[in-house]
């Protein structure tokens, strides 16, 4: 099994309250630690909880911000300090990981757009990628789950927490069969469509299909033509339909109308004059006249360009000659065949010759193309002669077959000359023929409109037309009803099967969830105490014969005559925030084993002091191996987690202050030498930073050897200033018998220079006198002789700096070694010499 991820580090800049770069360290040596954060409001406590989400949302932003500035939401542009730009900082939050011995880390800068943005970290997606569910837990978010979740919306979530996606998805495709095919099956818009036919047909006589009626009222429309032929059914199978089939066939021959309409085709496929003002012809004549016409072009043109490209001989010689003059890095002044100077050859200089070669090379080209052109123009001539000596032979056949023997003589006369006709002579001359054509056409027509009259409404023609569409509409309703009994079939399948799976898919969800629920309720009471007086938790899933199975609800057992009821009609206002607290927590505690991360921002509300104590006890017993990130305004339940949490896992601070150039400042937050030196490389005053470092130092000192100081009788009793602190660790050390060193090049003590100091103070501070300026070599060489003797207060022992002075001891001791405070030989030697 895979070691889950954890944090080893956080480092914030430019980032919502952190101006200057911080980082906080999450591990010691190689087991990480919780960190709980305690400030008052307005302190940036909840910027820590920002940076979390920031670094691993897809939207580079904070869901309270919103992709962009509108309304009641403030964008990205929020994220940066608004002092990051004038200081020079880059805004970016930066976090180190760890899992097992692979370790990896990566920054994310911070945008005022979102289109500029950066993506999601490596590192973030990595997390992310052994989580289930969000680990960062908002106070104000809480109640969601609970209050504002739909019953879809909570199965939702529950069921991405359990990998039910592809369950999901089973349910999902099942009822959405069901619908598609009960739709299908109800749907009656193709046969009402069949029916309007029907209405059609019948000229309304029928408006729904009863195939004996429909019997009736085409045998009435069959009568006219022979009251002895009917139709027992709508079928071609049935006896009355095939003998119409025959009787129609009949008409047809008698009547002469197929011949005619032959005819008429093979006609308009020989010649059919234009019927609107600036068309064409159409017809074989005419497309041979202009494949005729069309060679005889081609070949005028091919001879044209011939005569001029009679030097095609020389096409690849002018070729190679052009690439040669083209190239501008060859430098010749003469021909390179033959010496002759260029300015003395036919064209006179290189670019005439490269122009002259040029048009030759045109030339062949055009002639390539005038050749290809003749090509297609013979092909398209060739094609045109079979076809209209074809389709004259047809249309001679049938103009014998009609009676038009002598018409057929005169059309006849003119397929001869085609069949003499050579390529290259010109067209023969196609007036005749055509004014033939035309006339026969115009006489064809009429006697087709004579016999069409003659016949009058009711043919067997039109009366099978009928017939055969109302077999197609009987057709299609029968293939209508066949497909509408599979559907309903199908239905009813998909119904007993959907029923059956969703069975199974609700009994392994139910054991599931049940998992989570015992969870949930044990953290539950154990959050709201009173043994077992709290009420059971429930999640409920629908019936087997509910439709929509994709719900939970969420109850509680409130009484015996009230169970299973919705948790927000009887619970309290910190029950179910502590409901909700049990949930979330539960649900990472069981899902989110690949990265064991909480982070939680004031999620401690309308609580007591035994709700408090009983959630640090929860963190304590249920979450030893998950590493917290903490951050909360209340100070007592700070206290609380200090009394129930190990410092051996936890580490515990607490925001003083925030500095406008600097941003929040923790309890133990010390002004480093490296920020005072780099001050000096820069050729800059740290006379601030040195009066801080100074004050820093004798606060801790003094704290740490337990000096007295004297309560001043001001509105600040407890804001001792450096000069007391200074005295009160002189006095100390006299009264112990223990006397600080001297500083190289002073004569007096430096206890009492750091009780008055006067070089720090006069840089860092305003001064209206023009003579009076600061000297940076003084505050360097005031740096060298505070860092001198800050140094000697270390364990003689062990050399470690921090001290603890219980009341039973007169002399301070090292914090790790419990040795004596002294100072060493080497500095009494240096104090006496």
């Amino acid at each position: 099994m895979a070691m889950p991820i954890t944090i080893e580090a956080l480092r914030l800049e430019g980032f919502r309250a952190y101006l200057q770069p911080q980082t906080i360290t999450l591990c010691r040596g190689k087991a990480s630690l919780s960190l709980a954060v305690f400030a008052p409001n307005a302190k940036g406590k909840s910027s820590l909880v920002d940076a979390f989400e920031y670094y691993f949302s897809e939207d580079a932003t904070l869901a309270r911000l919103g992709r962009r500035q509108a309304q009641t939401h403030a964008g990205p542009l929020a994220m940066e300090h608004v002092h990051a730009e004038k200081y020079g900082v880059t805004p970016g939050v930066h976090l180190w990981f760890k899992q097992g011995g692979d370790k990896f880390d990566e920054a994310r800068h911070v945008s005022k757009s979102v289109k500029t943005a950066p993506p999601l970290p490596d590192s973030a997606k990595r997390v992310l990628s052994n989580t289930k569910l969000p680990f960062i837990i908002r106070g104000y978010e809480l109640r969601g789950f609970v209050e504002k979740y739909t019953p879809e919306d909570r199965y939702k979530d529950v069921a991405s927490w359990f990998a039910l996606d592809p369950l999901l998805r089973i349910q999902k495709n099942l009822r959405a069969l069901r619908r598609d095919v009960k739709k299908i099956a109800e749907s009656k818009t193709e046969e009402n469509e069949r029916l309007r036919d029907l209405k059609q047909i019948t000229n309304n006589a029928i408006t729904a299909w009863d195939e004996a009626k429909i019997c009736s009222w085409f045998n009435t429309l069959l009568a006219h033509l022979d009251e002895g032929l009917s139709l027992a059914e709508l079928s071609e199978a049935d006896t009355g339909y095939q003998e119409l089939v025959n009787r129609k066939a009949a008409e047809d021959e008698r009547l002469g109308l197929g011949v005619l309409k032959q005819l008429s085709a093979r006609i308009e496929g020989l010649f059919l004059a234009p019927v609107k003002e600036g068309e064409k012809p159409k017809g074989n004549i005419f497309a041979f006249e202009s494949a005729v016409s069309g060679y005889t072009t081609a070949v005028a043109r091919e001879s044209e360009e011939r005569s001029k490209a009679s030097q095609a001989v020389f096409n690849e010689l002018w070729v190679s000659a052009k690439k040669v003059f083209e190239n501008e890095e060859t430098n010749f002044q003469s021909c390179p065949v033959c010496d002759t100077a260029l300015t003395s050859s036919p064209h006179g200089s290189r670019e005439k010759i490269l122009s002259g070669l040029e048009a030759k090379l045109a030339d062949l080209g055009a002639y390539r193309a005038a050749e290809m052109d003749l090509q297609k123009a013979t092909k398209v001539l060739q094609d045109a002669l079979r076809d209209v000596k074809v389709k004259l032979e047809s249309a001679i056949s049938s103009l014998k077959d009609a009676g038009y023997e002598g018409k057929a003589k005169r059309i006849a006369a003119y397929l001869d000359k085609l069949k003499s006709w050579k390529v290259g002579d010109k067209a023969p001359p196609s007036e005749k023929v055509v004014t033939e054509l035309t006339v026969l056409l115009t006489s064809v027509s009429r006697e087709q409109e004579r016999i069409k009259k003659r016949q009058g409404e009711h043919t067997y023609a039109s009366t099978l037309k009928v017939a055969d569409e109302l077999i197609r509409i009987k057709s299609h309703l029968e293939r209508i009803q066949r497909v509408k009994a599979e559907l309903e079939t199908l239905q009813l399948n998909l119904s007993r099967q959907a029923l059956v799976i969703n069975k199974a898919i609700v009994e392994h969800v139910q054991d599931l969830i049940g998992t989570l629920q015992r969870s949930v309720d044990d953290l539950y009471k154990d959050i709201q105490g009173g043994g077992g007086n709290a009420p059971p938790i429930r999640f409920e899933l629908p019936g087997e014969d509910d439709l929509n199975q994709q719900r939970i609800q969420l109850l509680i057992d409130f009484s015996e005559n009230r169970k299973g009821v919705v948790p927000s009609g009887y619970l309290s206002d910190s029950q179910i925030h502590t409901l909700a607290l049990a949930l979330r927590l539960s649900a990472i505690r069981m899902f989110n084993d690949g990265a064991r991360i909480i982070v939680l921002d004031d999620v401690v509300t309308s609580y007591d002091a035994d709700h408090r104590k009983n959630i640090a006890a929860v963190l304590a017993k249920h979450f030893n191996d998950f590493q917290i990130i903490l951050a909360t305004h209340d100070e007592q339940f700070f206290n609380l987690l200090q009394d129930h949490l190990s410092t051996a896992k936890w580490l515990f601070r607490r925001i003083t202050k925030v500095e406008p150039n600097f941003g929040p400042q923790f309890h133990d937050h010390r002004t480093s030498d490296e920020a005072i030196q780099a001050k000096f490389d820069a050729n800059e005053s740290a006379a601030s930073l040195m009066r801080q470092a100074e004050e820093e130092w004798l606060l801790d000192i003094c704290r740490g050897f337990g000096v007295k100081v004297v309560i001043r009788p001001v509105h600040r009793p407890y804001q001792f200033e450096r000069g007391e602190m200074a005295a009160a660790l002189a006095s100390f050390l006299k009264g112990v018998g223990i006397l600080p060193p001297e500083v190289p090049g002073m004569s007096n003590t430096f206890i009492s220079s750091l009780q008055k100091g006067v070089v720090e103070n006069f840089a860092s501070h305003f001064s209206d006198n023009p003579y009076k300026n600061a000297s940076i070599g003084d505050e360097m060489a005031r740096w060298e002789e505070f860092q001198y003797f800050r140094d000697q207060f270390a364990c003689p022992s062990c050399g470690k700096r921090r001290f603890k002075r219980p009341p039973s001891l007169s002399k301070p001791v090292c914090t790790k070694c419990e040795t004596p405070f002294a100072f060493t030989q080497s500095q009494k030697a240096e104090r006496s010499g």
